[in-house]
C-alpha cells in the first residue's frame, strides 16, 4: 500500500522505535506473524498479542443516555441495543466470531441484541452465509461506509 521509498523510511522509523521499544503490542496473531514479524521484521521477544475483552457491562444492555436516536437515523433497524464493528470486511478480521457472540448474547439475556457492521463493499458470501446459519437475518445490520 506504499510506495518502496515511503515503506524503506516507515521500516527504519519502526525498526529505531522497536529497538528503544520493551514490548510491541497487537490485537491477533495474523498481525503478529504477517505485519510486526513478516513485514517490519521485529524480534518476537518483544512481540505480545493482546486480546480485546467484553466489557464488564454489556448485559445489561442500556443504551447511553441519547443516543439510541441518532443510530435510528442511519439505519432505522438500529432501534435496539447494538454492537458496532467499524472494520473493512477480510478473511482474518473478527466478523465471524461476533456474529456467533451475538447468537450467545441473545441466547443467555433477554435483551434484543443487533450487530452492525461497516464496509465500502457489500457483506462477503462467508459472513453471509455465517448470519444464515445463526439464524441472524434480522439482527446483523450492514451500513455502507460511513464517516
Amino acid at each position: 500500500m506504499m510506495k518502496p521509498h515511503k515503506l524503506r523510511e516507515f521500516k527504519t522509523i519502526v525498526r529505531r522505535v522497536a529497538d528503544d521499544s520493551c514490548i510491541a503490542a497487537c490485537m491477533s496473531n495474523f498481525i503478529r506473524e504477517n505485519d510486526l514479524v513478516g513485514q517490519l521484521h521485529l524480534p518476537e521477544s518483544k512481540i505480545r498479542v493482546i486480546r480485546a475483552a467484553v466489557p464488564d457491562d454489556i448485559a445489561d444492555g442500556r443504551i447511553p443516555e441519547g443516543e439510541s436516536g441518532r443510530a435510528q437515523e442511519i439505519d432505522p433497524r438500529l432501534n435496539v441495543p447494538y454492537l458496532f464493528y467499524p472494520s473493512a470486511f477480510r478473511h482474518y478480521k473478527n466478523h465471524i466470531l461476533l456474529i456467533r457472540a451475538l447468537r450467545m448474547l441473545k441466547d443467555r439475556t433477554n435483551v434484543n441484541w443487533k450487530l452492525a457492521f461497516t464496509g465500502i463493499r457489500r457483506c462477503p458470501d462467508y459472513i453471509q452465509e455465517e448470519i444464515r446459519k445463526q439464524h441472524l437475518a434480522d439482527d446483523v445490520v450492514t451500513l455502507r461506509q460511513v464517516s
